[in-house]
């Protein structure tokens, strides 16, 4: 693994955790959430020109970085379809996250570590991708600290009982299976995310390419959605000028985070770019503290230390 891959996992991640953020305040004050998906998709292709023409180029001048697209759209049919069906994948995910909201979502958000559980066998089966037992090890670790992190707060005198309560109401809660089924098909979604760069002939042009489309396919299905989402959940949108600043900022951040991610693909197997793409976690923790003041910030930084920990040993001694 090269340290191009390196710049692109902690480029990617950082504009993650700030997408994240901006997101939060996006879907308070739209609210409605796949309003807040097109929007945010959307603005999400209208930057991708910007970073190829304008801002990519400007940093080849500097001779820090060296990538160049041609043409956004130099895909084939394969390509096209492999984005449409991760499209489709990423929304009946985002039903399912909205089907699996609890009050107590410390049962749901470490399920969403899982993922990366699931991405061993199915890139495997599905890619031919094999991994070395420590590459396997550390992405087991990463999952780890992303489950630890799901918890707001630990104890360690109910630390076994208080750590393994998700599984336990897998049996008894049908919102916690629904977050375990979004973790199965995101897993499969990173795959095809995959394939779909990989089955571009010009590998400079693939992640802008296929970003583009699959965030414009996206945008649409979401828009489509929308009306009857705001009827039925009775959440209409509420649009105004000053909420397009933050959906600029989202979309710029949204852009940078894909096309970092989509181009590791290139560079290593898709569980490794999958896993990796969860360190954004880490800088939420960090960022949350320095901006949002977030409390217990010392034990979810020891987590954080635990996920670095895996990346380290998945990049160093995975295939």
């Amino acid at each position: 693994m090269s340290s191009s891959l390196v710049a692109l996992v902690l480029i990617g991640a950082i504009s993650v955790a700030l997408e994240e953020i901006t997101n939060k305040h996006l879907v308070r004050k739209l609210g409605n959430e796949f309003a807040q998906i097109a929007l945010v998709n959307f603005l999400t292709v209208a930057w991708i020109p910007a970073i190829v023409f304008v801002i990519i180029p400007g940093i080849n001048k500097l001779g820090i970085v060296s990538l160049e697209a041609k043409l956004i759209l130099n895909v084939g049919w394969p390509a096209f379809w492999f984005a449409m069906i991760v499209a489709i994948l990423n929304i009946v995910i985002r039903f399912l996250d909205f089907k699996s909201y609890l009050d107590d979502m410390s049962k749901i958000a470490p399920i969403k570590g899982v993922t990366i559980i699931f991405l061993v066998p199915v890139g495997y089966f599905y890619l031919n991708e094999k991994l070395e037992p420590l590459g396997i090890i550390g992405l087991a670790i990463i999952a780890m600290g992303v489950w630890l992190l799901g918890f707001k707060d630990l104890k360690f005198r109910t630390l076994i009982s208080g750590v393994l309560s998700p599984l336990a109401s897998l049996w008894r809660c049908r919102e916690t299976r629904y977050a375990l089924l979004a973790a199965f098909i995101a897993s499969f979604a990173l795959v095809n995310e995959k394939r779909a760069v990989m089955s571009v002939a010009d590998e400079i042009a693939a992640a802008f390419s296929i970003v583009f489309l699959y965030k414009f396919a996206l945008a649409f299905m979401a828009l489509t959605i929308t009306p009857f989402y705001a009827r039925i959940k009775n959440k209409p949108v509420r649009l105004s000028w000053g909420n397009f600043k933050f959906i600029w900022i989202v979309g710029m951040f949204s852009a940078v985070q894909q096309i970092c991610f989509f181009s590791a693909y290139q560079l290593t197997e898709a569980a490794y770019a999958g896993s990796f793409k969860r360190l954004w976690v880490v800088f939420g923790v960090i960022f949350g503290w320095l901006f949002f003041k977030e409390k217990k910030i010392i034990q979810r930084l020891f987590i954080s230390l635990v996920i670095f920990l895996g990346v380290f040993i998945a990049y160093y001694y995975g295939k």
